[in-house]
Protein backbone atom coordinates (compact mmCIF):
# COMPACT_ATOMS: atom_id res chain seq x y z
CA UNK A 1 0.00 0.00 0.00
CA UNK A 2 1.04 3.51 -0.37
CA UNK A 3 2.96 5.00 1.77
CA UNK A 4 1.22 8.80 1.21
CA UNK A 5 0.43 10.45 4.52
CA UNK A 6 -3.45 10.43 5.16
CA UNK A 7 -4.70 13.22 7.33
CA UNK A 8 -6.28 11.55 10.19
CA UNK A 9 -8.71 12.85 12.99
CA UNK A 10 -8.18 14.45 16.49
CA UNK A 11 -8.28 11.14 17.80
CA UNK A 12 -8.49 8.19 15.45
CA UNK A 13 -6.44 7.22 12.72
CA UNK A 14 -7.45 6.97 8.99
CA UNK A 15 -8.51 3.04 9.23
CA UNK A 16 -6.94 0.62 6.07
CA UNK A 17 -9.82 0.39 3.82
CA UNK A 18 -10.88 3.78 4.24
CA UNK A 19 -7.33 4.68 3.71
CA UNK A 20 -7.39 2.46 0.51
CA UNK A 21 -10.42 4.19 -1.06
CA UNK A 22 -8.83 8.01 -0.21
CA UNK A 23 -5.51 6.85 -2.41
CA UNK A 24 -7.68 5.25 -5.22
CA UNK A 25 -9.97 8.49 -5.41
CA UNK A 26 -8.01 12.00 -6.26
CA UNK A 27 -11.56 14.13 -5.89
CA UNK A 28 -12.47 12.02 -2.40
CA UNK A 29 -8.57 12.43 -1.03
CA UNK A 30 -8.90 16.28 -2.11
CA UNK A 31 -12.41 16.66 0.01
CA UNK A 32 -11.28 14.64 2.69
CA UNK A 33 -7.98 16.74 3.12
CA UNK A 34 -10.16 19.78 3.01
CA UNK A 35 -12.42 18.60 6.39
CA UNK A 36 -11.05 19.80 9.64
CA UNK A 37 -8.91 17.03 12.58
CA UNK A 38 -12.63 17.06 13.96
CA UNK A 39 -14.64 16.70 11.33
CA UNK A 40 -12.48 13.89 9.93
CA UNK A 41 -12.72 12.35 13.44
CA UNK A 42 -16.46 12.08 12.99
CA UNK A 43 -16.10 10.40 9.72
CA UNK A 44 -13.96 7.98 10.96
CA UNK A 45 -15.75 7.16 13.78
CA UNK A 46 -19.29 6.77 11.45
CA UNK A 47 -16.80 4.19 9.20
CA UNK A 48 -15.62 2.19 11.74
CA UNK A 49 -19.58 2.15 13.85
CA UNK A 50 -20.80 -0.79 11.72
CA UNK A 51 -19.82 -4.27 12.99
CA UNK A 52 -20.99 -6.03 10.22
CA UNK A 53 -18.18 -5.86 6.90
CA UNK A 54 -20.94 -5.40 4.59
CA UNK A 55 -22.52 -2.18 6.31
CA UNK A 56 -18.70 -0.72 6.93
CA UNK A 57 -18.37 -0.84 3.03
CA UNK A 58 -22.12 1.05 2.71
CA UNK A 59 -20.75 3.47 4.97
CA UNK A 60 -17.07 3.82 3.17
CA UNK A 61 -19.44 3.99 -0.35
CA UNK A 62 -20.52 6.93 1.49
CA UNK A 63 -17.76 8.98 2.81
CA UNK A 64 -17.17 8.80 -1.36
CA UNK A 65 -20.76 9.95 -2.31
CA UNK A 66 -20.77 12.50 0.20
CA UNK A 67 -17.03 13.66 -1.18
CA UNK A 68 -18.16 13.92 -4.60
CA UNK A 69 -21.34 16.11 -4.45
CA UNK A 70 -23.63 13.14 -5.48
CA UNK A 71 -26.31 13.45 -2.35
CA UNK A 72 -27.57 16.72 -0.43
CA UNK A 73 -29.13 15.72 2.11
CA UNK A 74 -27.60 16.47 5.81
CA UNK A 75 -24.05 14.73 6.79
CA UNK A 76 -24.88 12.17 8.95
CA UNK A 77 -22.00 12.47 11.53
CA UNK A 78 -20.13 15.09 9.96
CA UNK A 79 -19.92 19.07 11.34
CA UNK A 80 -23.08 19.92 9.77
CA UNK A 81 -25.82 22.01 11.87
CA UNK A 82 -29.42 21.55 11.35
CA UNK A 83 -31.13 22.63 8.34
CA UNK A 84 -30.63 25.85 6.75
CA UNK A 85 -31.38 29.03 8.46
CA UNK A 86 -30.97 27.03 11.47
CA UNK A 87 -26.65 27.54 11.80
CA UNK A 88 -23.75 27.32 10.86
CA UNK A 89 -21.30 25.18 9.51
CA UNK A 90 -18.05 26.07 10.89
CA UNK A 91 -16.29 22.73 9.91
CA UNK A 92 -17.88 21.60 6.80
CA UNK A 93 -19.39 18.79 5.41
CA UNK A 94 -17.29 16.65 2.52
CA UNK A 95 -18.07 18.55 -0.49
CA UNK A 96 -18.11 21.64 0.97
CA UNK A 97 -16.37 25.39 0.25
CA UNK A 98 -12.61 24.61 0.43
CA UNK A 99 -11.65 26.10 3.81
CA UNK A 100 -8.66 28.56 4.59
CA UNK A 101 -5.57 27.38 6.33
CA UNK A 102 -6.16 27.35 10.41
CA UNK A 103 -5.23 30.19 11.90
CA UNK A 104 -3.08 29.87 15.11
CA UNK A 105 -1.59 33.02 16.41
CA UNK A 106 -0.03 34.53 19.59
CA UNK A 107 -2.27 35.34 22.77
CA UNK A 108 -2.80 38.30 22.01
CA UNK A 109 -3.06 38.60 18.66
CA UNK A 110 -5.91 36.00 18.78
CA UNK A 111 -7.18 37.22 21.38
CA UNK A 112 -7.86 40.31 19.20
CA UNK A 113 -9.33 38.81 16.89
CA UNK A 114 -11.72 37.28 19.78
CA UNK A 115 -12.79 40.54 20.97
CA UNK A 116 -14.05 41.35 17.30
CA UNK A 117 -15.98 38.26 17.11
CA UNK A 118 -18.07 39.10 20.17
CA UNK A 119 -18.37 42.69 19.24
CA UNK A 120 -19.31 41.56 15.64
CA UNK A 121 -22.08 39.28 17.26
CA UNK A 122 -25.11 41.18 18.00
CA UNK A 123 -27.42 41.02 20.90
CA UNK A 124 -27.87 38.46 23.71
CA UNK A 125 -25.53 35.99 21.71
CA UNK A 126 -22.42 38.08 21.79
CA UNK A 127 -23.25 38.76 25.57
CA UNK A 128 -23.35 35.05 26.27
CA UNK A 129 -20.41 34.57 24.23
CA UNK A 130 -18.18 37.02 26.07
CA UNK A 131 -20.11 35.72 29.40
CA UNK A 132 -18.52 31.98 28.57
CA UNK A 133 -15.27 33.22 27.05
CA UNK A 134 -14.07 34.82 30.85
CA UNK A 135 -15.65 31.92 32.48
CA UNK A 136 -13.25 29.89 30.65
CA UNK A 137 -10.38 32.24 30.81
CA UNK A 138 -11.22 32.51 34.74
CA UNK A 139 -11.63 28.37 34.86
CA UNK A 140 -7.93 27.60 33.27
CA UNK A 141 -5.49 30.37 33.82
CA UNK A 142 -2.81 28.08 31.56
CA UNK A 143 -5.38 28.12 28.55
CA UNK A 144 -4.81 29.47 25.46
CA UNK A 145 -7.13 31.07 23.08
CA UNK A 146 -6.84 31.10 19.21
CA UNK A 147 -8.48 31.38 16.32
CA UNK A 148 -9.23 28.50 13.39
CA UNK A 149 -11.15 27.25 10.81
CA UNK A 150 -10.86 30.83 8.80
CA UNK A 151 -13.11 30.25 5.13
CA UNK A 152 -14.48 32.40 2.93
CA UNK A 153 -18.16 31.68 4.17
CA UNK A 154 -16.60 32.91 7.79
CA UNK A 155 -13.74 34.65 7.36
CA UNK A 156 -13.43 35.70 10.89
CA UNK A 157 -12.73 32.19 12.30
CA UNK A 158 -13.96 30.55 14.83
CA UNK A 159 -12.52 31.08 18.60
CA UNK A 160 -10.86 28.16 20.02
CA UNK A 161 -9.94 27.79 23.69
CA UNK A 162 -6.82 25.28 24.20
CA UNK A 163 -4.72 23.44 26.84
CA UNK A 164 -2.50 21.04 25.37
CA UNK A 165 -5.02 20.72 22.79
CA UNK A 166 -8.37 21.54 22.09
CA UNK A 167 -10.54 21.83 24.60
CA UNK A 168 -13.61 23.59 23.63
CA UNK A 169 -14.59 25.33 20.60
CA UNK A 170 -17.21 28.66 20.75
CA UNK A 171 -19.88 29.95 18.04
CA UNK A 172 -22.61 31.85 17.57
CA UNK A 173 -24.97 29.97 15.60
CA UNK A 174 -28.62 31.64 14.99
CA UNK A 175 -30.61 30.66 17.81
CA UNK A 176 -27.90 29.74 20.40
CA UNK A 177 -24.31 30.08 21.64
CA UNK A 178 -22.20 26.64 21.32
CA UNK A 179 -19.45 24.95 22.82
CA UNK A 180 -18.17 22.25 21.82
CA UNK A 181 -15.83 19.57 23.44
CA UNK A 182 -14.14 17.35 20.69
CA UNK A 183 -13.30 14.72 23.44
CA UNK A 184 -16.87 15.57 25.44
CA UNK A 185 -17.51 12.31 25.14
CA UNK A 186 -14.78 11.03 27.80
CA UNK A 187 -15.38 13.76 30.38
CA UNK A 188 -17.96 13.17 33.61
CA UNK A 189 -20.86 15.45 33.31
CA UNK A 190 -23.25 14.85 36.29
CA UNK A 191 -25.28 18.41 36.02
CA UNK A 192 -26.24 17.39 32.55
CA UNK A 193 -24.94 20.22 30.86
CA UNK A 194 -24.15 18.86 27.19
CA UNK A 195 -27.54 18.99 25.58
CA UNK A 196 -26.49 18.12 21.78
CA UNK A 197 -24.13 15.98 19.91
CA UNK A 198 -24.87 13.51 22.20
CA UNK A 199 -24.78 10.87 19.40
CA UNK A 200 -20.92 11.00 18.44
CA UNK A 201 -18.84 8.70 19.92
CA UNK A 202 -16.31 11.33 20.89
CA UNK A 203 -17.89 15.32 20.65
CA UNK A 204 -20.42 16.36 23.18
CA UNK A 205 -21.78 20.35 23.39
CA UNK A 206 -24.00 22.71 25.23
CA UNK A 207 -26.19 25.13 23.11
CA UNK A 208 -27.44 28.00 25.46
CA UNK A 209 -30.19 29.80 24.35
CA UNK A 210 -31.18 33.05 25.36
CA UNK A 211 -32.49 33.54 28.65
CA UNK A 212 -30.24 29.92 30.33
CA UNK A 213 -29.01 30.30 33.13
CA UNK A 214 -25.19 29.81 33.29
CA UNK A 215 -24.16 26.70 35.33
CA UNK A 216 -20.73 28.27 36.71
CA UNK A 217 -19.30 25.88 38.69
CA UNK A 218 -20.17 22.32 36.62
CA UNK A 219 -18.89 24.47 33.37
CA UNK A 220 -15.46 25.06 35.31
CA UNK A 221 -15.14 21.88 36.15
CA UNK A 222 -15.33 20.34 32.48
CA UNK A 223 -12.69 23.00 31.60
CA UNK A 224 -10.68 21.79 33.82
CA UNK A 225 -11.06 18.33 33.14
CA UNK A 226 -10.47 18.72 29.42
CA UNK A 227 -7.57 20.19 29.86
CA UNK A 228 -6.68 17.08 32.43
CA UNK A 229 -7.42 14.94 29.37
CA UNK A 230 -5.49 16.28 26.75
CA UNK A 231 -2.30 16.03 29.68
CA UNK A 232 -3.26 12.68 30.02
Amino acid sequence: MSSRAISAGVVHTVPVDLRRVLIANPKVLAAWEDLTPLARNEWICWVLLPKKAETRSQHIQRVQIRAVGGEAEAVLLAWLHPPQGQGTEPFGPLGADHPQQSVEMSDASASQQIDDIVRRTAGWRGERLSQLRALIRGADPGVIEEVKWKKPSRPEGVPVWSHDGIVCIGEALKNAVRLTFPKGAQLRDPKGLFNTRLDSKTVRAIDFHEGDAINASALKALILEGARLNRS
